[in-house]
């Protein structure tokens, strides 16, 4: 993946049913979810908004700034289950094998080589 990736920015969210999407995920207020190249966190706001705080969401990208923008908007939201950090994801993932209930891969595949 590149350093900045090429859809840096943009987001999906907005042009799919959220709660379609949420009733095809078959979410869980427990699970634990990994939202891949979350850019900056649509998605993962949604889904921590619509599941609450029983569960954990891991929000991963390469994009820094996307990623500092999440966690300040997770922050002003008091979503403290929402777990932004900075990772490439064509490498290994930084998550204990197994530990993954859901796994959110939206609008990413373009960067990955």
């Amino acid at each position: 993946m590149a350093d900045t990736p090429i859809a840096a920015g943009k987001s999906s969210f907005n042009l799919v049913d959220a709660s379609l999407l949420f009733d095809a995920m078959d979410l869980r207020k427990d699970d634990v979810l990994l939202d891949l190249a979350c850019g900056v966190g649509n998605y993962s706001l949604a889904i921590a908004a619509h599941t609450g705080s029983g569960g954990t969401i891991h929000a991963l990208d390469l994009w820094e700034e996307g990623i500092a923008a999440l966690r300040s908007e997770a922050a002003a939201r008091n979503m403290a289950w929402i777990h932004p950090a900075v990772a490439d994801i064509s490498c290994q993932i930084p998550l204990e094998d197994d530990g993954v209930d859901v796994c959110l891969m939206a609008t990413v595949l373009h960067d990955l080589k």
